[in-house]
């Protein structure tokens, strides 16, 4: 799903423009940019089933910015400077282990 559909969409419709390997990288490269780009404005909606947990706005795109934050080993420490501002439950990844969603 990742490229073939791209890779089918290029060869029909931009090998005009382009060699069939040219076409086929800007295909993917739209493609996954579009899937990237819509996973984080969904990740960052209200309509997010944990959009309701408060939690640094950073943190509820990714769980690479809390391994960043916390690469020297403090992950504990961190965690529990962020309960300390937000509360008991704090939003720190974007999980789909929310509400039933499985």
């Amino acid at each position: 799903l990742l490229v073939a559909p791209p890779a089918l969409l290029a060869l029909t419709v931009l090998a005009d423009h382009h060699t069939p390997l040219r076409a086929v990288a800007l295909a993917c490269a739209a493609h996954w940019a579009t899937v990237a780009g819509a996973t984080l404005l969904y990740r960052a909606s209200p309509w997010h089933p944990l959009a309701r947990y408060p939690g640094p706005f950073r943190y509820r795109l990714s769980k690479i910015a809390l391994a960043w934050s916390t690469r020297d080993g403090s992950q504990y420490l961190h965690v529990a400077a962020l309960h300390d501002r937000y509360g008991d439950i704090v939003r720190i990844g974007a999980s789909a282990f929310a509400r039933g969603a499985f």
